[in-house]
C-alpha cells in the first residue's frame, strides 16, 4: 500500500502516518437492488433478508407512486418476519425520513440512521405513514436477489401496519445501500484533514531531495 510504504520509508511524523492510514481505510460501499418493474401497490411490504459478511445499512431507496410526498417508515427486527405480522412489539423503528416521490418505478432515495447487522437473518418492514393505501409500489411474486453479502426474499405487502391486512408473494421494490463493517467512511472534514496531511507529505518530500 503506498501510504504504508512512504510511512516506512521515513515518514517520522506519527500523527501524519495515523491520519493517512485512516484516511486510505475507506468503507467498501454495496448495493443490493430487487425491480423496480411494479404492478401492485399497498402501504408497505415486510420481507427477510439474509446477511452473509457483516455490514451497516447505510440508506434505502424506495418505489414510491407518482406525485406523492410521504414519510417513509423503517422497521427491523432479528429472525423472520414469518409470525410477526402483526406484533408490533417484535419490531424495531429504525426511523423515518419525509420523501417526495421520483415517479413511480423510479427509486426514490430513503436516508435514516445507520443499521449494523451482524451475519445471520434479520426481517425489515418499509412503510408509508397510512393514508394512502397505495403508496408503495410493488411486484407479485416470489424472486429472492442477492450479491455477496445479502440476500432479499419476497416478502408480504401490507395495509394499516400491523393489522393483519397482508397479501403474500409481494416483492420489495427498492435498493439497500451498505458498507462493509470493519471499513471507514471519511467524515468531509477527515477528508480536509487527508488532503492536509498529504500537502505536508509533498513539502516534506521536496525538502528531503
Amino acid at each position: 500500500m503506498i501510504v504504508l510504504s512512504a510511512c516506512q520509508r521515513g515518514i517520522r511524523n506519527a500523527v501524519m502516518c495515523s491520519w493517512l492510514v485512516f484516511a486510505f481505510s475507506v468503507a467498501q460501499a454495496g448495493a443490493i437492488s430487487t425491480t423496480f418493474v411494479s404492478d401492485n401497490s399497498k402501504r408497505g411490504n415486510m420481507f427477510d433478508i439474509h446477511v452473509t459478511n457483516a455490514l451497516t445499512i447505510n440508506s434505502f431507496e424506495v418505489n414510491l407512486a407518482t406525485g406523492l410526498s410521504k414519510d417513509i417508515f423503517v422497521y427491523y427486527k432479528a429472525g423472520t418476519r414469518v409470525g410477526f405480522e402483526t406484533n408490533s412489539g417484535a419490531w424495531t423503528l429504525l426511523g423515518s425520513d419525509s420523501v417526495t416521490s421520483s415517479g413511480s418505478d423510479i427509486p426514490t432515495f430513503v436516508d435514516l440512521a445507520d443499521l449494523s447487522l451482524a451475519i445471520g437473518d434479520y426481517a425489515l418492514f418499509v412503510t408509508t405513514d397510512g393514508t394512502t393505501t397505495s403508496a408503495i409500489r410493488y411486484t407479485n411474486g416470489t424472486t429472492t436477489f442477492s450479491n455477496a453479502d445479502i440476500a432479499i426474499d419476497a416478502g408480504v405487502g401490507t395495509a394499516v401496519p400491523f393489522d393483519g391486512n397482508i397479501n403474500p408473494d409481494r416483492i420489495w421494490n427498492g435498493t439497500i445501500n451498505y458498507t462493509l463493517d470493519g471499513n471507514v467512511v471519511p467524515e468531509p472534514g477527515t477528508l480536509a484533514l487527508f488532503g492536509a496531511a498529504l500537502a505536508g507529505l509533498s513539502v516534506l518530500r521536496r525538502r528531503r531531495s
